[in-house]
């Protein structure tokens, strides 16, 4: 089930449920996080909203058609869209939520 969502700009976007991701979407997302960079960062971030796109209000092509089209949006849809896509990562590589260093105490001396 698809999930629509209203942008600051009053646009809307519909996006992909973690239950509808795929294998070969995570297979895309692999080779930008061998990388370490702030460029990969951002690569990463709009991978991850193409993957999730499904549609959108904007007179745009749709950014897993071409990914330029993320470059068009005001600075706080494409904040929206990024916050969206960023909270899947925990279904798409379930081993993050688990995560924590078990040598790290959360009391404070």
């Amino acid at each position: 089930m698809s999930k629509e969502i209203k942008l600051p700009s009053g646009a809307t976007a519909t996006l992909r449920e973690a239950s509808e991701l795929r294998q070969k979407d995570r297979d895309k997302l692999y080779p930008i996080l061998t990388e370490a960079t702030a460029e990969s960062a951002a690569t990463l971030a709009k991978t991850l909203i193409a993957i999730l796109i499904e549609s959108w209000s904007f007179d745009l092509l749709p950014p897993a058609v071409k990914l330029d089209s993320l470059g068009e949006l005001t600075l706080g849809d494409y904040d929206a869209l990024e916050k969206e896509a960023t909270a899947l990562m925990p279904e798409l590589f379930p081993a993050l939520k688990d995560s924590t260093d078990p040598k790290v105490s959360s009391s404070v001396a």
